[in-house]
């Protein structure tokens, strides 16, 4: 293990080399909003992993409009050894078993020798109903108990009918579910299910509420665009997209990325519209299904089976900071008692309470890129004064847009 203190030296080098000498005032490597949006480029080269379902909460399965989603949904793949090493994959904010970011994790992993298994994320519509107690995802401590849950009884399910018997376990989570990673490995402390062999941490927030302001920032920034030039966007992303795809591109080659990046000729106001509006959508799911699960009487449209439209409008309307206050936080507070503020609630949900913890447990690794959207002035030296040589930091990549490069696969083979 202490091989990884040189190795991560070595790391920007390796990404460096692959970029030019000269980098323009334009770059796409140095812009952090596009560097975000090139995370939906991270998937696996063929995806293998088989689908499966199991049922944690059956009650759910009279949730009206989403009686056939009660059932957890994940991915696995097994190795020819049923005792290799497992190792848990939990994806972001509205991120499901199938997301690319997932499987590319599950692809590589596995490649190293690793059984892999992917789960949605706990703050996604999918989770909400299938494996949610409250049905109200956003409180970390309550998602990462859930989660921990999910990933025991899967595990269970393996080694019942793929005939798996891990040796170790492993964690790793990117962005929010790098954030719910840490929480898992407490959890483990006690109960001692898994005694995870280590735990990789990919861009988490430090601070959630901060972390979804930035979301709300950008949405708001990107609503402003008129609805034609929305369109524009959207089928100019659609249209360049395509093109590459269709070509396989291969985006670890920056030039190739600058390349993409000049033809879409997108702004940051179009980059800011791209990304708040699909974290927007992803909470207009979560909402919808929320409330359906449990109303709380906020959403006032009524919905059928066949008129739901106006109720969607409705949920997309609110904010993440609306979603937190006016949603989430009045439940927790019902349980908390009456001098439990929103200021508490976010502490307990937060990465920073973790500050001797991660300096304990030396099994706890993190990777960031020092222009996060989502971080705080600070935070990058916070990250690097606890976690010290097991911290990979990259000066750039936006939110887990660093993903795609060279070195971070190069980074997961040696930690791995």
């Amino acid at each position: 293990m202490r091989l990884l203190v040189t190795v991560a030296s070595m790391f920007f080098p390796l990404f460096a080399s692959a970029v030019p000498a000269v980098l323009p005032p334009n770059t796409v490597l140095t812009n952090p909003l596009a560097m975000t949006i090139t995370q939906a480029l991270v998937s696996p080269k063929e995806d293998r992993s088989k689908r499966a379902t199991i049922s944690l909460m059956p009650e759910r399965r009279q949730v009206f409009l989403f009686e056939k989603n009660a059932d957890l949904k994940f991915t696995y793949r097994v190795q020819k050894d049923p005792t290799a090493p497992l190792v848990f994959i939990v994806p972001g904010t509205g991120g499901v078993a199938e997301s690319s970011g997932a499987l590319f994790l599950a692809e590589q992993l596995y490649n190293l020798g690793y059984q892999t298994v992917t789960v949605d994320d706990g703050f996604s519509w999918r989770f909400a109903l299938s494996a949610s107690k409250l049905g109200l995802p956003g409180y970390t401590p309550a998602d990462s108990q859930d989660l921990y849950t999910a990933l025991r009884a899967v595990n269970t399910k393996l080694q019942k009918e793929a005939a798996i018997q891990p040796r170790s376990y492993s964690l790793v989570g990117y962005s929010l579910g790098a954030l719910q990673a840490i929480f898992m490995h407490r959890l483990d402390q006690d109960k001692k299910v898994f005694n995870f062999e280590r735990v990789l941490m990919i861009d988490p927030p430090m601070d959630l509420m901060r972390a979804v302001s930035s979301l709300d920032y950008f949405y708001n920034i990107g609503n402003a665009l008129s609805d034609n030039r929305k369109v524009v966007v959207f089928n100019r992303l659609v249209e360049v997209g395509n093109k590459y795809l269709n070509a396989h591109a291969d985006f670890t080659d920056p030039n190739l990325l600058q390349q993409a990046f000049d033809e879409l000729g997108f702004d940051r106001k179009d980059l800011a519209y791209l990304i708040g509006g699909s974290f927007r959508n992803s909470l207009r799911d979560v909402i919808f299904a929320s409330q359906q699960i449990h109303d709380l009487k906020i959403l006032t449209m009524p919905v059928t089976r066949y008129h739901r439209n106006a109720r969607y409008d409705e949920a997309h309307q609110y904010s993440f900071e609306q979603y937190m206050s006016q949603f989430l936080y009045p439940q927790v507070k019902k349980q908390k008692g009456a001098s439990y503020s929103i200021d508490k609630m976010n502490h307990e949900s937060s990465f920073y309470q973790f500050a001797d913890y991660v300096q304990i447990h030396k099994n706890l690794f993190i990777v960031h890129t020092a222009d996060d959207f989502i971080l705080e002035p600070g935070d990058i030296h916070w990250i690097r004064s606890k976690f010290g040589d097991r911290a990979m930091i990259f000066p750039f990549g936006g939110h887990c847009g660093a993903m795609n490069f060279p070195a971070f696969s190069e980074y997961l083979k040696q930690l791995f």
